[in-house]
């Protein structure tokens, strides 16, 4: 019994570490990470009793009681928004679920669902349907977002960043930003990532911004043309930045192997003296923004992903 109280105490400290360090607590370069995987090995070795407890309860719980990664029922919402949940919860049965092991064992990310995501129109949920979208509320989205995270929630967590992204051109960005941008953005052909609470500075010169400073790690950044970057300013404040991939002073890092959402391919960003217009630096309304993401990342990436870790 002292073996197996140490032994859960060790994991405790582990989880503890992880949270003071960050960011970087979750990269495999850290000893932290790897104790943090390592100490349900030594729970389970001291606790054989306990462990078959553990079996029989999550037994009980997936037979008769609710799990984070259940079907909920959508009857009561209006018909629009219960067909298209729908429709994306069969999509994650039929394509998704049968080749996530496969997808996870490899390391490899979504790719090759990003034609039948675009098809359903998912990539452009929050686009207006001038645009080729969908145009619908947060809350639509988020279920979407939701079922999407019960299948793969690597997937769930690329697609609510492209979307953060494409809610920022809709709602903050000029129309001719819009009408270049959101398009082959529902249609895959432009993926956006989202990267918020980064150390980048943005000093306005003349007509420009520049841009400087190292960004935190932005999941799916290997594939991403297109980054929503947070940074701040004396002149603006807090604000948003719609940085293109392959701009000048825009240098995108190695790949960070991180604990769990295999296939994301985090890099961080770096910008050195990136230049970039007015108009694609947004100070006001961003916490909109900010909002919506916070509500995509709940429902579709952190609440799932804490469960992943926990079974792993």
């Amino acid at each position: 019994m002292a073996k197996l109280v140490a032994s859960e105490a060790a994991q405790d400290v582990a989880v503890s570490a992880m949270r003071v360090l960050g960011e970087a607590g979750v990269t495999h370069a850290h000893t932290a990470e790897r104790h943090y995987r390592d100490t349900p090995l030594m729970i389970i070795g001291e606790g054989t009793n306990e462990i078959q407890r553990t079996l029989i309860a999550r037994q009980l719980v997936d037979r008769y009681g609710e799990r984070p990664d259940a079907l909920v029922a959508r009857d009561g919402e209006p018909a629009e928004r219960r067909l298209m949940v729908l429709a994306v919860r069969q999509f994650v049965e039929k394509r998704v679920i049968p080749t996530v092991g496969e997808h996870e064992r490899a390391g490899r990310g979504p790719d090759d669902l990003v034609g039948d995501l675009a098809d359903l129109g998912v990539l452009g949920a929050v686009v207006g349907a001038e645009q080729g979208g969908l145009g619908l509320d947060v809350t639509a989205t988020a279920m979407i977002v939701e079922e999407l995270a019960r299948g793969w929630t690597a997937m769930a967590g690329a697609v609510a960043r492209h979307l953060t992204v494409a809610f920022a051109i809709a709602w903050l960005a000029a129309r001719s930003t819009r009408e270049a941008l959101l398009p082959p953005m529902t249609r895959g052909e432009h993926v956006g990532t989202a990267v918020f609470g980064s150390g980048v500075r943005a000093r306005g010169d003349g007509a420009e911004w520049v841009l400087g400073g190292r960004t935190r790690l932005a999941d799916n950044a290997s594939r991403a043309s297109l980054f929503l970057v947070a940074a701040t300013s004396d002149e603006a404040g807090d604000c948003v930045a719609l940085v293109e991939r392959g701009m000048p002073g825009v240098h995108v890092g190695p790949v960070t192997s991180t604990l769990g959402q295999r296939g994301l391919d985090a890099r961080s960003l770096t910008l050195d003296g990136a230049r970039m217009r007015r108009d694609a630096v947004f100070a006001d309304p961003h916490r909109r923004v900010f909002a919506f993401a916070c509500i995509l990342s709940v429902v579709g990436d952190e609440y799932f992903a804490i469960r992943d870790f926990a079974e792993e």
